[in-house]
């Protein structure tokens, strides 16, 4: 497989609305990087070319059946039919576009496995296959207006220092 030299990781936090500023000014998402990978639920509404959704849907099932209404509702419904290549930790067949994550190759060849959220994922596995450049969009951990803070900043930062 040969690795695209640019991929843009776009998380779910605020920053995102710069990656579509400055597609936006460019003329489009190509003109700025090679691939696009969104994380989760991004993937229905950005255009990309692969999402990472690290939960087992069976989980996100459960949540789903819990609050219909919910948004992991509409993200199960939508990773059911989308044609778009969704990089897991765990193939179900009634999901056809699911990949899953080749866990033990990334190990053997990244030596770590510190792996806390799908963020993290995405990058270490843009590392494995040799990616020259990342952007993160959206991966901010933080917000405005917000006592607290998302876990997972300190595992993305160990892969962003990895590379």
């Amino acid at each position: 497989m040969n690795a695209p030299k640019h991929v843009a990781i776009l998380g779910l936090g605020p920053s995102v609305a710069q990656y579509l500023e400055i597609t936006k000014r460019l003329g489009g998402r190509h003109k700025f990087c090679d691939q696009v990978w969104a994380i989760n639920a991004l993937g229905d509404l950005l255009q990309c070319d692969m999402v990472f959704h690290m939960d087992d849907v069976r989980i996100q099932e459960i949540r789903a059946a819990a609050q219909p209404e919910s948004n992991i509702a509409a993200m199960v419904e939508w990773l059911r039919e989308t044609k778009t290549p969704v990089m897991t930790s765990r193939l179900h067949q009634d999901y056809p576009s699911l990949v899953e994550m080749p866990l033990e190759e990334m190990i053997n060849d990244l030596t770590f496995d510190y792996f806390n959220n799908t963020a993290a994922w995405a990058m270490a596995y843009a590392i494995h296959i040799g990616v020259e450049k990342v952007t993160l969009f959206g991966c901010d951990y933080t917000y405005p207006d917000a006592n607290d803070a998302e876990k997972g900043r300190a595992c993305l930062e160990f892969w962003m220092g990895y590379a």
